[in-house]
């Protein structure tokens, strides 16, 4: 007659599982009704740059890597090919961080040089520099004619 001891015995002798553990690849969250792009606005190139929820967006001179930006920054070669991303959460929250491994002419948030590789959190009305020369200013939860918005 066996205890209830002896099955915990039984599972020495088991073999361990050799296959790797299943990756776990978190879904993307679905931009939230209420949340707002955010906006870029650029003075010295005259672009307004929108980011939408859920998405992220390249600043450069790169034309297949920053759409966006690449036409209206391609004269200013103080600006990096690839200089920062700025990414915009579900919620409406943001972040830039300067690509690695470096923007040749810094990137700057309200007078501060970004580490490259790291996320900075925007908040609205912030100014980001790409360089000396370039700059613009974040404007981050207000929809068009909604709450809040203008």
């Amino acid at each position: 007659m066996s205890t209830p001891d002896d099955d915990w015995d039984d599972l020495d002798a088991v073999e361990p599982r050799r296959d790797p553990a299943p990756e776990i690849v978190p879904r993307p969250s679905p931009p939230d009704a209420s949340a707002a792009p955010a906006r870029l606005r650029f003075g010295e190139v005259a672009l307004t740059l929108t980011v939408p929820p859920g998405t992220t967006t390249g600043l450069g001179r790169d034309p297949d890597w920053a759409p966006g930006t690449a036409a209206a920054l391609a004269p200013h070669p103080t600006v990096s090919a690839r200089h920062a991303t700025v990414a915009v959460a579900a919620d409406g929250s943001a972040t830039v961080t300067e690509e690695l491994p470096g923007a040749v002419n810094r990137t700057r948030l309200n007078g501060v040089d970004l580490v490259p590789g790291r996320a900075y959190p925007l908040t609205d009305g912030d100014r980001l520099w790409l360089g000396a020369r370039i700059s613009c200013v974040v404007t981050l939860g207000r929809r068009p004619g909604g709450p809040g918005g203008g």
